[in-house]
């Protein structure tokens, strides 16, 4: 009867992992497919200035959502009270 339960708890283990493998490779191809460009402005971006663009390497563990989430924390703070505008930065998957 011992070798049963552990047989069992060894079974309950592969499954687990396997479902962990599987969970993180569907939100990596998620990730990618959704948020392919972001355009990063703080507080603004001026209305007449074309971005400056640079490149992520998806690949090797750049992401987007990083970008994007600061982004969002800045434009929320007070300081954009009385900042200016900026020309901005375009951030794009170049792999």
């Amino acid at each position: 009867m011992p070798d049963l339960k552990w047989t069992l708890i060894v079974f309950i283990c592969i499954i687990l992992a396997g479902m962990m493998f599987f969970l993180y490779y569907m939100v990596d191809k998620t990730q990618k497919q959704g948020l392919q460009e972001y355009t990063v402005c703080g507080c603004g971006c001026c209305e007449d200035s074309q971005p400056e663009i640079k490149c992520l390497n998806y690949s090797a563990g750049e992401r987007i959502i990083e970008f994007s989430s600061e982004d969002n924390i800045v434009a929320q703070g007070s300081n954009c009270e009385t900042a200016n505008c900026v020309q901005g930065i375009k951030y794009i998957y170049c792999d």
